[in-house]
């Protein structure tokens, strides 16, 4: 997990995760809700980034996100595979859909011709 907090603005919008999966590969992910203790885990839909279903999804009021972690596993493949390849996955949560201080990931390097597991977590803090 990061070491510093996203901060959500407490008076702001709905915050947004925005999962952005590049080098043109494919990626499968879940986003999770946990409790401020890492417990009582709530799962978001399942999705894909090679459907119509854009790859943002909305996580609720801010007063009830405060302390909560945000969590996320990503499965990235190369489309064709074999050697050299890159993949890249950004995580951002947004408000008014400006990125949140502290609030985007980045995870990238090689695939080394197969698939990638990435997963982190954000802890979410309303100031």
């Amino acid at each position: 997990m990061q070491d510093r907090p996203a901060q959500l603005a407490a008076g702001g919008p709905d915050p947004q995760a925005n999962v952005i999966i590049g080098q043109a590969n494919f990626g499968k992910f879940r986003l999770i809700l946990w409790d401020e203790t890492g417990r009582n885990p709530k799962p978001f839909p399942e999705q894909t980034n090679v459907d119509n279903v854009p790859d943002l999804v909305s996580l609720g009021p801010v007063a009830a996100l405060n302390r909560k972690i945000l969590s996320w596993e990503v499965i990235v493949a190369p489309f064709p595979s074999g050697q050299g390849q890159l993949y890249s996955v950004t995580i951002e949560v947004t408000q008014g859909g400006v990125v949140v201080p502290d609030g985007k990931v980045v995870d990238s390097g090689a695939l080394d011709g197969g698939a990638k597991l990435v997963f982190g977590g954000l802890r979410l803090i309303a100031v």
